[in-house]
């Protein structure tokens, strides 16, 4: 890459940085652009070169941001395995991605239904959402789960992983493989246990030979 194309790039990631660390800090609205600028290293009036407002670029931090999480999600739950092996893949590949970016984590958590965000934010998180929702009902097919729904248990995946992000922030855990794998088996224990609390036959209940991908 050429040495300017390079101070672009370098430029622009470095304002996106700083607006996803105030923005995730201080709210969108509690954010000026002056501040940014200040925390990138630029001059004010270069955010404006690559954004022509605050909004166009909180929209452009939510979509690249949520893009890396959901490349992340998608690699880790496609890779080879049964579905045991793939799920807790992507717990752990999504307690990784939220430790080793938790101004990002915050950022989605405070503006994933915020009025400003447009179509393609939008568009992005629902993408996120989709494949985690798909991957579970592969889950409950081939272990014959009716019930919940697979849209409630990626709720409740998703809410282990933010009650663990909170009690680390606040100290009261420190989350260390062990305690990641091991959260990871409990909830995966959870999500398929529901195939025997669910009332139904004995097939009803017993898994079926779980598909492999390759």
């Amino acid at each position: 890459m050429a040495r300017s194309a390079r101070k672009v790039v370098d430029k622009r990631t470095a304002i996106v940085d700083a607006a996803v660390t105030l923005f995730a800090r201080q709210g969108f609205h509690g954010t000026t652009v002056p501040e940014i600028a200040a925390l990138a290293g630029v001059a004010t009036g270069s955010i404006y070169l690559y954004f022509a407002t605050k909004e166009a670029l909180v929209n452009a931090a939510f979509v690249e941001r949520k893009r890396a999480m959901l490349d992340a999600l998608l690699a880790a739950s496609s890779a080879g395995g049964d579905f045991g092996t793939r799920f807790r893949r992507a717990w752990r590949q999504l307690v990784a991605f939220a430790v080793a970016h938790p101004d990002d984590f915050r950022f989605f958590e405070l503006h994933h239904h915020e009025s400003y965000l447009d179509p393609a934010s939008r568009a992005v998180g629902e993408r996120l959402m989709g494949a985690a929702v798909t991957f579970m009902r592969e889950i409950k097919d081939a272990h014959r789960i009716a019930s919940p729904s697979a849209e409630v248990m990626v709720s409740l995946v998703w809410g282990a992983l933010v009650g663990l992000l909170k009690a680390a922030d606040q100290n009261f855990i420190r989350l260390e493989p062990q305690l990641v794998e091991a959260a990871g088996l409990v909830l995966w224990h959870g999500v398929t246990s529901a195939a025997a609390a669910t009332p139904a036959s004995n097939d009803l209940q017993s898994p079926r030979h779980e598909r492999r991908t390759p």
